[in-house]
């Protein structure tokens, strides 16, 4: 066949999805032609539709030597980098041809899907706001809505509105601009808005899978488990592996159906990327199934598998952890507080805080079933507040700056209570800067035995940067080891302004423990509080389907299911800040 026969029957082969046989033949044709760059460039295509990324890098690298100017060439080389996990030599490349070309738009969309993946938010703002200056139109949807994630995800809550404002301007009925919308309210603990939203948008767009997978996430939030798992199923029906409703229906469905889904995700991940990140969720929920399932060793093998990919995905730095601690207590004033209840705003809040899975969010719903308070969920005010005082050359603590910026993140649906429950666990860390600028705050500490916490935290994926360290057996006992520093320094400081409850007490004597968090916090008792699953404000954590089942002492010690797998945990934490367990 001479070079332009090849060329047309490669052509046909790719259109008609015959990856094998056209790699094979584009292989053949550029041994026979090696000046012809276009069949080392199908070859590579070829290789790379077949899951063969690092067999197909080097046809890319050959076929830019023959025409190195070539801007196909040169995406196709980024994008090749960026599917065998190269992303640093992507980066190098991307930021290369994006410097010498007038308009680097497609380049930037390969740099902006290199830095979703791993997870870098803020290299992900920088790039998708360089490719807004090239785009006008409809066209800069995509772009904004990218931003808006990570905006979201690095606790910019207006900058993440603002672009979703924009993209909603640009094309109201646009059904990836709603869902984003949907799932940026769920974010922001607003499950109800997200479910009008999605419940409006089905009336005219039912066939749209992603928006029945929306659908179940608020049905969930807002405790209506049954109906989500209906949703779930419908969003099964339409797209048929979608890993989404796969990944929740794990967490959701009934033990009975476990298997089935097993099964279903065993396909899903035969087909999926090995070492992106669904594949990763996908094994998370394999995982989690053999772990309702019982199995444990197995659980424990394919959840370490999932997550040795999520620690190289997403990085986590102990040091950068270190600095944060010794910056904070710098930072803080020296205890005690001085407690002002008289100055005091209403509704005042009640701070949950401890160990990520450690039963604040049960804390949360004990304390939402109460007439008086209202449930708002993991607010990141806290944080906000806290930023500007933490930077290098930073002015000394201002205890009203610190209240105001914090109040001026509220959700404005705590109107009208007595009392409002922020349950951010990792407020830990600034639990004095709390003390010290909110007058009238109260504070609950829970304490649970870190191996329970650690098997909690290890079944799960979290989207938030501040929670990577849960990719990493020996960063999470790093982690458990600083937040127990963090709260002996505390303790020091600020004793007896502030309650501890065990989460054993919580779960084994609700009455008791129920009894006296009402009171530390100014509440008078209610029956109420000993059915939080009844409750009907709405659940934004990982949490959301267990807190459901009501309370029980299931999970008390259910860490010995899995001490094989949590070993490298277990020996890691120091002995000298946990002297009540048996570490030797």
């Amino acid at each position: 066949m001479t070079p332009q026969q090849i060329a047309d029957k490669l052509a046909h082969q790719l259109q008609a999805g015959q990856f094998n046989a056209a790699a094979k033949l584009a292989k053949t044709a550029f041994k026979q032609y090696p000046r012809e760059s276009h069949f080392a460039t199908v070859a590579g295509t070829a290789l790379a539709n077949s899951d063969k990324g690092r067999e197909a890098l080097p046809y890319f690298i050959k076929a830019l030597q023959l025409i190195p100017e070539h801007k196909e060439y040169q995406n196709n080389l980024v994008h090749a980098y960026i599917v065998v996990n190269q992303h640093d030599k992507a980066r190098e490349l991307g930021e290369k041809y994006a410097a010498e070309r007038d308009n680097p738009i497609k380049v930037l969309e390969l740099l902006l899907f290199s830095a979703n993946l791993t997870g870098q938010r803020s290299r992900m703002i920088d790039v998708a706001t360089r490719a807004l200056a090239y785009i006008e139109g409809t066209a800069r949807i995509g772009f904004l809505l990218q931003r808006a994630t990570a905006y979201d995800e690095t606790d910019h809550q207006a900058e993440a509105e603002a672009d979703l404002d924009e993209a909603r301007a640009l094309d109201p009925e646009n059904p990836a601009v709603i869902d984003a919308i949907a799932n940026f309210y769920l974010s922001r603990f607003r499950p109800e808005e997200a479910l009008a939203l999605v419940e409006d948008a089905l009336k005219t767009h039912g066939t749209i899978a992603a928006f029945h997978a929306t659908h179940a996430a608020a049905l969930t939030a807002v405790g209506r488990i049954e109906d989500a798992r209906a949703a779930l199923h419908k969003t099964l029906e339409i797209a048929p592996g979608h890993h989404g409703a796969l990944i929740q229906l794990a967490e959701i469905e009934t033990a009975d159906a476990l298997p089935a889904l097993r099964s279903q995700i065993r396909k899903a991940l035969q087909a999926a990327p090995h070492g992106l990140p669904e594949w990763c969720h996908l094994m998370m929920a394999m995982g989690n199934i053999e772990f309702r399932l019982k199995n444990y060793s197995a659980a424990g093998k394919t959840i370490a598998k999932a997550k040795e990919e999520l620690a190289y995905l997403f990085k986590w730095s102990p040091t950068t952890a270190d600095r944060t601690f010794d910056r904070i207590l710098d930072v803080t004033p020296k205890g005690p507080a001085t407690l002002r209840p008289e100055d005091a705003k209403s509704p005042r809040p009640i701070f949950i805080l401890g160990q990520p899975r450690s039963g604040t969010t049960l804390t949360e719903m004990v304390l939402a079933a109460h007439p008086d308070v209202a449930s708002c969920g993991e607010l990141t005010g806290i944080t906000q507040a806290a930023r500007p005082f933490l930077i290098e050359d930073a002015s000394a603590f201002d205890a009203a700056r610190f209240e105001e910026t914090y109040r001026a993140s509220l959700p404005a649906h705590i109107a009208g209570h007595t009392a409002f429950a922020d349950k951010m666990p990792a407020n830990y860390r600034h639990l004095g800067m709390i003390l010290h600028g909110i007058p009238g705050a109260r504070i609950i500490h829970l304490e649970r035995d870190p191996r329970d916490v650690a098997l909690s935290m290890w079944r799960k994926t979290f989207k938030a940067e501040g929670m990577r360290f849960t990719n990493d057996l020996a960063h999470m006992a790093h982690e458990a080891n600083l937040y127990r520093r963090y709260m002996a320094h505390w303790q020091a400081e600020f004793p007896d302004q502030f309650m501890t409850i065990r989460y054993d007490d919580l779960v084994s004597d609700l009455e008791a423990t129920s009894r006296a968090m009402a009171d530390y916090c100014g509440l008078e008792w209610c029956e109420a509080m000993l059915e939080p699953q009844k409750s009907e404000a709405a659940v934004r954590t990982a949490s959301v389907a267990q807190v459901r089942e009501g309370v029980h002492t299931k999970s008390l010690g259910g860490w010995r299911r899995m001490e094989d797998a949590l070993k490298p945990f277990i020996e890691a934490l120091d002995p000298a800040l946990w002297p009540e367990l048996d570490l030797d």
